[in-house]
């Protein structure tokens, strides 16, 4: 191989580490599919960043650090400090629903719009008493569970929900969705600070 040609293959190279890194997170097709990926887009580098990040949760609560064995070692990856969550959904204005993303409303109330973002964990947290970075994983599951009286297995499973929606005010069905998260923001509200 002359050396033009050792050049160009070298370009090739740079270029598809260059793309697959402009991606995001990386996916294996199965794996994507597997936790529910294909619900946001056929692929990985298709979907938003905030979907991309819940599948990723979903993965490492499954798989743990070692399904990205490289990047977790560098970056001291572990399923507490991941989120790691089977449930978790999309953040912000990726996640689909409302744009308001679960934000305090004027007057530093939450907004009562059923979507589970950032500012809504981060007030669940509080009121749990975990630490409150507004990104729901396994601590921040055990912290509700002794709050409303479930099981503190980490999993946010329907007896963690019903226990949940039972304090909060929602229909008691086991399912977590928009109706459970607005009635829970609605009482967070009337919590004291």
């Amino acid at each position: 191989m002359g050396p033009r040609r050792g050049l160009r293959v070298e370009r090739e190279l740079v270029d598809q580490h260059r793309e697959r890194l402009l991606r995001g997170l990386q996916f294996s097709a199965s794996t994507w599919k597997a936790f529910g990926g294909q619900a946001y887009a056929a692929q990985a580098h298709q979907a938003t960043k905030a979907q991309q990040i819940a599948i990723a949760r979903r993965t490492l609560h499954t798989q743990g650090p070692g399904a990205w064995p490289a990047c977790s070692v560098r970056a001291g990856l572990t399923r507490d400090n991941g989120g790691a969550d089977p449930n978790a959904q999309p953040l912000g204005s990726g996640g689909g629903g409302s744009s308001n993303t679960g934000q305090l409303a004027v007057g530093g109330a939450l907004a009562v719009d059923g979507v589970l973002g950032r500012k809504t964990i981060a007030a669940l947290q509080r009121w749990v008493g975990a630490s409150a970075d507004g990104i729901w994983g396994s601590t921040t599951t055990r912290a509700l569970q002794s709050t409303v009286g479930a099981n503190p297995d980490g999993v946010r499973g329907p007896e963690t929900t019903r226990k949940t929606q039972q304090v909060v005010g929602a229909t008691p069905d086991g399912a977590w969705g928009p109706a459970t998260t607005r009635a829970l923001q609605g009482y967070l509200n009337r919590q004291p600070d």
